[in-house]
């Protein structure tokens, strides 16, 4: 199995992309010549949002790193988010409210999609094929776009005091009729007029039910439903990701809080358990204010990414990271809470971050997490380490735990990652 998620996804580097998240997008001419010099058959694609460049990482079949090519594409201002397509590469670009899709293999620019001025986006999500949906932090929607730019659907994603969406996921097997989708948004509710110390308002999901049956894409219905503050006393969940665990029957939302790095809100972080059944395998959505939050998890650390690894031996593990560490907690399927909630962020702290922010380290911000099974119940996980503009490698048992094997020097800010297997 093969769990990955697109980056950008703490408070910090949310705040980042605000401030240079341009209102108008420039756009330089398409590379046409490959600057890669071999297209690996096992490789991890790093992008690095300070260098705006995308580094490739050949790996072995026992997962560890043996070979690295730098700025095989330069991308563009404010890379975010980095997904698969078909033969494609697609990376979201904040900078210039764009989408840039690269062919896999020569990593060459193919083509790329304008979404206009003020979005803002985060990550995309493929919808369908040659259909995709991209968040706008700015514009408080859901952008619908075909692979040829024209586009499709623009919904807002939620009443305008909830807007602000920052991570999605397409969902295809569903309960409702043929061709349905059901695409899950999560709202920041991030607004630069909120105080300094409280920039995000009250975490809310939004889903879609759209249908892509035929020619024609419509959307069945929408609902957007709470997600509860932090639980630190005043708002600010900061939903990151979200990730689907069909075979538990949760959908677990991950909330970074308002930690800028350090300083403020140093021990936010919250996982989200969710009640699968009632969003996706039921014919229609639950009405408004159905309370769809099964178990509330305070983790610490400001996580803005997550993989599940399991199940081994019936345990699946959370691994998150975040801004001072990688964090990890258990659920084994008993009692009432299947979850086991730590009883303490220090419990679940598996790795601490590295660097001060001062000096000759960087800044103790582990920004993105994926992980490939490489025979049943064995892992290799690797994690961007954005302020040490490195990755880091680890192996992954159920009996053992989390083990740091190797560290890979890379381009500037490392965000994203991608786990390309052909």
């Amino acid at each position: 199995m093969v769990t990955r998620r697109g980056a950008f996804r703490l408070g910090l580097l949310t705040l980042f992309s605000v401030l240079f998240s341009t209102a108008c997008s420039f756009w330089a001419a398409p590379e046409l010549q490959s600057r890669r010099q071999y297209d690996p058959i096992i490789e991890l694609f790093v992008v690095n949002n300070l260098a705006e460049t995308l580094t490739s990482i050949e790996l072995d079949r026992s997962g560890r790193f043996i070979g690295t090519q730098d700025d095989i594409a330069i991308l563009g201002s404010v890379p975010n988010g980095i997904i698969s397509t078909g033969s494609e590469l697609l990376v979201t670009l904040s900078g210039e409210n764009r989408l840039l899709f690269l062919d896999e293999s020569t990593c060459v620019t193919t083509g790329s999609i304008d979404l206009g001025s003020g979005v803002n986006p985060m990550v995309t999500a493929e919808i369908g094929p040659n259909l995709y949906g991209t968040t706008g932090l700015f514009s408080g929607r859901l952008h619908i776009y075909k692979r040829d730019g024209s586009a499709l659907l623009e919904p807002v994603t939620s009443p305008v005091d909830s807007r602000a969406p920052q991570s999605v996921i397409t969902i295809r097997t569903t309960g409702g009729g043929p061709g349905e989708v059901r695409v899950l948004v999560a709202n920041t509710a991030y607004s630069s007029t909120r105080p300094a110390s409280e920039p995000y308002g009250v975490g809310t999901l939004t889903v879609f039910r759209i249908s892509t049956d035929g020619s024609a894409l419509s959307i069945i219905d929408s609902k957007t439903y709470g997600l509860e503050d932090s639980g630190s006393g005043t708002v600010g969940l900061n939903p990151q990701q979200i990730i689907d665990i069909p075979a538990t029957g949760e959908i677990l939302v991950i909330g970074a809080g308002v930690n800028y790095g350090g300083g403020s809100g140093e021990d936010d972080g919250v996982v989200l358990v969710l009640d699968r059944d009632e969003l996706i395998d039921e014919t229609t959505l639950p009405p408004p204010g159905t309370d769809i939050v099964k178990q509330r998890m305070p983790i610490g650390g400001s996580p803005g990414a997550g993989v599940v690894l399991g199940p081994t031996d019936g345990v699946y593990t959370l691994i998150t990271a975040g801004t001072t560490a990688l964090r990890a907690i258990v659920r084994d399927g008993s009692g009432s809470t299947p979850w086991k909630e730590p009883g303490s962020s220090s419990d679940a702290v598996v790795y601490d971050a590295t660097g001060t922010g001062t000096g000759t380290g960087g800044l103790p911000f582990l920004s993105d997490i994926v992980a490939w099974e490489r025979s049943a119940g064995n892992y290799s996980v690797y994690v961007a380490d954005f302020g040490n503009d490195r990755v880091l490698r680890f192996s992954f048992d159920g009996a053992v735990g989390l083990t740091f094997r190797e560290a890979q020097t890379v381009s500037d800010g490392p965000i994203a990652l991608l786990l390309g297997i052909e």
